[in-house]
């Protein structure tokens, strides 16, 4: 069988857990470390499975990469408008999330 894997890079370390498989995870400092840990960690959850009398499930979840553009938007304003901007900001749900200042004063 062939499981989907996904990895998520951490502040740190990274990550992996397998969807198929609830509660089959595993850490490592490094890409590949991680990559060993999970194939250990699949075969130590499948195996429990199997003792435990439990179906192991058969691989469904599939994955696929989306391109996204993203656009920045780059203003000045001068310091007597910057409460006015920020008010503005709030009231446009989308925009507050990707706002992020970058002021010189």
């Amino acid at each position: 069988m062939r499981y989907m894997v996904v990895l998520e890079k951490a502040e740190a370390n990274y990550s992996a857990y397998i969807p198929d498989l609830p509660g089959c995870v595993a850490t490592g400092n490094t890409l590949e470390e991680v990559k060993q840990m999970i194939q250990e960690a699949i075969e130590f959850h499948t195996e429990g499975m199997l003792e435990d009398g439990e179906t192991i499930p058969q691989p469904t979840s599939i994955a696929y990469e989306v391109e996204v553009l993203v656009k920045t938007l780059m203003i000045t304003i001068d310091k007597s408008s910057i409460f006015n901007f920020i008010q503005l900001i709030k009231l446009v749900p989308l925009a507050t999330a990707a706002f992020k200042p970058n002021c010189v004063l």
